[in-house]
């Protein structure tokens, strides 16, 4: 990697940090410079203003948050939507590279605090609204693609793929503005519960079951069906 790009990777991981910090109100180019190692005045090198350094991290949250850099053969499409809430609404340090994580704050909550600043930009500024609606539709087609091939592979319901995919985002994005903005913890837990059901709901009914979850001789399934958290394990 040519220290150029170097550079330039170092001062998306510095805005990172100072956006989740500070948010774009108060944000200034001596907070980027903080969190950088050289010197601040190098950004106009690189970039026109910290509005352009900006626009480049849409592509950073994309690539190290959302994952859509890969696009894998599907195999265990439910297996496959977990992973994919897991990774945008519980991200560790594990699953991103270090630097880009912010030391006053945990990684899940910083992501959702630069998604969501990120993401107000783009109200106003027509660039920014072109850049995140583009990651929003490749999230919402990545989703798709998945329901899609559970529904090719009997594994879910005969289903429409894109109202599915869209249910689903418009869930994350909720859950996402709620930790940066409240953090209400009982809200969140709501709608990771309701993503939950969401992801059941797409299954095949089981043997004996209606297509409504409820049982043939009576009595109704639990609404997780299995009671697993969106990672398969227990719930958390």
């Amino acid at each position: 990697m040519s220290e150029s790009v170097d550079t330039e990777r170092a001062l998306r991981e510095a805005a990172f940090r100072a956006l989740a910090e500070h948010g774009y109100a108060d944000l200034s180019v001596a907070d980027i410079g903080k969190e950088f190692d050289h010197s601040p005045s190098l950004l106009y090198h690189y970039y026109e203003d910290k509005d352009d350094l900006l626009l480049t991290m849409v592509e950073t949250l994309t690539e190290e948050f959302l994952d859509l850099r890969v696009d894998p053969p599907v195999e265990d499409a439910e297996g496959e939507l977990r992973a994919i809430l897991d990774q945008v609404l519980s991200p560790t340090a594990a699953d991103v590279e270090p630097e880009l994580t912010p030391p006053s704050t945990s990684v899940d909550v910083a992501v959702a605090r630069v998604y969501v600043e990120l993401w107000s930009l783009a109200t106003w500024d027509e660039t920014f609204r072109d850049r995140v609606e583009s990651v929003d539709t490749r999230m919402r087609d990545r989703l798709a693609r998945v329901v899609a091939a559970g529904v090719d592979n009997g594994e879910f319901r005969d289903v429409d793929p894109d109202r599915a995919a869209q249910h689903v985002l418009s869930l994350l994005q909720h859950a996402l503005h709620v930790r940066a903005t409240t953090g209400e913890g009982a809200v969140l837990e709501d709608i990771e519960g309701l993503l939950d059901d969401q992801v059941a709901d797409l299954r095949q009914p089981e043997e004996g079951r209606d297509d409504d979850g409820r049982d043939r001789g009576g009595g109704d399934r639990d609404q997780r069906g299995d009671g697993r958290g969106r990672g398969g394990g227990p719930k958390r």
